[in-house]
């Protein structure tokens, strides 16, 4: 009778002991003593807290997200571009399915994605004026998350798209054999290769500026030390940059083959770079002629080259005229057609000539200050830039009388190609007689080192 009880108490204890319904009743019942003081703790440190600071620490926690997804955007811009994977460049002779793939995304470029990134970028510049960055903080950084939200997707798709057109590499832009391709001549290609990687280059910059500006004069947590000022300057110009490419992709997406050369004869006359170079040789000239006032930062010009100096001015002038009378072409209602009979090398000849002239310009300038060179080198050295000036401006006439100015409309039965081929012609005198001034000058031994 012992025994049996004893066996009977021992078997309850058993299933006592591993009862694991009666452990977790325990356990749950613990935990919920655990979290019943837990809320009471949390609810007596937020009965205890000042609302104020607590709102205050949201609105730090949301600035935060918000300066996090502009530095998101900012990486990935520049993961794009910094870590763009080496290709091979393609053969000449693309297979046509290649070639309506590369339509297929340009379209798709200029009809939905360019346009949204465009807006989007224009919608979220106004929150980030520093007295808008105190205003209605909370619905603020909701309205930013919202567009940035937008901005990762679509910068996403221009990835893609940038990575899809141009998979198999893009050709330097010397061809002599694609003038029939139409829109697919590498010299557009490699124009819209170019404009996308320096827009996302320039968008992750500007990204970079946002957040920096959000951590100088919002209410981060993180927030650094800086000049707001400063900051949002840069941040202006960089957004402004951005808009210019974003035009300028556009243009090259599905604009005519001249204007994107004009896209680049016109910046040349807004950044007035003749013009600056035409003052700089001024004050040189000036500065040598009188050397009784006041003494300029710029050095002057060694009194023998003074006369050369004055000579190169008409030059200068008269490479400005070109640049600017021809970019008045296609301005009026009726532009000209989307392609021209033009290979890549012409096109590309055509779009660099302002910079490439300039620079001529500017190493000529800069030769007579060598006064240590002997006049055979002296002589050598000036012929050969002189003769680069002379083929760039030859080679880009005949490319406009021949493939450019014939397809100028007539105007109210005006025939406006007869008046260019007069320019062209009186202007290419003027151009010869000024360069053969300079050089016969630079030749005569009474202005060079011994």
């Amino acid at each position: 009778m012992d025994d049996s009880n004893a066996e009977e108490i021992s078997d309850t204890g058993g299933e006592q002991t591993f009862d694991t319904g009666s452990e977790e009743t325990s356990e749950t019942g613990s935990e919920q003593i655990s979290d019943t003081e837990g809320e009471q703790t949390s609810d007596s440190s937020s009965e205890g807290e000042d609302p104020l600071e607590r709102l205050i620490k949201e609105l730090q926690q949301e600035e935060d997200v918000v300066i996090q997804g502009f530095n998101g955007l900012f990486n990935k811009c520049k993961a794009c571009v910094d870590h763009e994977p080496m290709r091979a460049h393609p053969t000449f002779n693309r297979e046509t399915p290649y070639i309506d793939q590369m339509k297929l995304i340009s379209n798709c470029l200029h009809s939905s994605i360019l346009p949204e990134l465009r807006d989007q970028f224009k919608a979220i510049l106004p929150f980030l004026e520093p007295s808008e960055i105190h205003t209605e903080p909370g619905s603020r950084c909701k309205l930013i998350l919202e567009i940035q939200s937008q901005l990762d997707q679509t910068v996403d798709q221009t990835i893609s798209a940038y990575n899809s057109l141009f998979s198999e590499g893009v050709i330097p832009p010397d061809q002599t054999n694609d003038q029939l391709l139409k829109e697919t001549k590498n010299y557009r290609l490699f124009g819209l290769h170019l404009g996308i990687k320096a827009l996302l280059s320039n968008l992750g910059y500007c990204f970079h500026q946002s957040s920096m500006l959000l951590a100088e004069s919002g209410i981060s947590i993180t927030r650094r030390t800086g000049r707001v000022e400063s900051t949002r300057k840069s941040n202006l110009q960089s957004a402004s940059l951005c808009e210019a490419i974003l035009k300028a992709v556009f243009t090259w997406s599905k604009g005519s083959e001249w204007d994107t050369v004009l896209d680049s004869w016109r910046f040349s006359t807004r950044a007035s770079i003749f013009d600056n170079l035409l003052d700089y040789i001024h004050q040189r000239i000036t500065s040598a002629s009188n050397p009784q006032e006041e003494p300029l930062l710029i050095p002057p010009l060694d009194e023998r080259n003074i006369s050369l100096a004055k000579l190169l001015i008409p030059i200068l002038k008269l490479s400005k005229i070109f640049i600017c009378r021809f970019s008045k072409i296609g301005m009026s209602d009726q532009p000209l057609p989307h392609f021209t009979e033009m290979c890549t090398h012409q096109l590309e000849s055509l779009l660099n000539l302002p910079p490439r002239a300039h620079a001529n310009l500017a190493s000529l300038h800069s030769l007579l200050t060598e006064n240590h060179l002997t006049r055979e080198a002296f002589n050598r050295r000036f012929d050969a830039k002189i003769g680069l000036l002379l083929a760039q401006f030859r080679s880009v006439s005949l490319d406009l009388m021949f493939y450019v100015i014939p397809l100028i409309p007539d105007k109210d039965g005006f025939p406006v190609q007869n008046e260019y081929k007069t320019f062209l012609a009186t202007w290419n005198t003027q151009w010869l007689t000024a360069t053969q001034n300079a050089i016969k000058l630079a030749r005569s031994t009474s202005i060079n080192p011994a």
